[in-house]
């Protein structure tokens, strides 16, 4: 299959998980040499968040191929796979995020692809693809 669009996750996204951590382990780190009696477990944490951050850097939350779309938000979550033909409705009411309603094994479900998580530009044009994509 061949990729139409492809959105990234938001640099403001990355950068709060990168830099985040990194300040929360530098606290964690102060903290732990000044208290002898605190555990360094919670840098187990920190080295998620940063890991996170470093995984989002690199991905596509959102993937748009010819007959489908991907939609993968965080490392643990299921990987959402819509087929255009599937969607039922396109709920832009919200600021927020996108509701995008489609048929899955016979069940109606409903999917918030949340607006300040993927790149900036991306809520006009995936709009615009998805709805040109349920006509045809």
């Amino acid at each position: 299959m061949e990729v139409q669009k492809s959105y990234k996750v938001a640099k403001s996204t990355v950068n709060a998980q990168l830099y985040g951590g990194i300040g929360v382990a530098i606290f964690l780190l102060v903290a732990i040499l000044t208290i002898r009696q605190m555990p360094a477990y919670p840098l187990g944490f920190v080295l998620v968040l940063i890991g996170v951050g470093i995984w989002n850097s690199s991905r596509s939350a959102v993937t748009c191929f010819n007959d489908y779309m991907e939609v993968k938000l965080a490392p643990i979550s299921s990987l959402h796979l819509i087929r255009y033909r599937d969607i039922v409705r396109l709920d832009q009411s919200n600021k927020k995020y996108l509701a995008i309603d489609y048929l899955a094994d016979g069940k109606e479900k409903t999917l918030k692809l949340p607006w300040p998580f993927i790149e900036k530009g991306a809520k006009n044009s995936l709009i615009a693809f998805l709805q040109e994509q349920q006509v045809t």
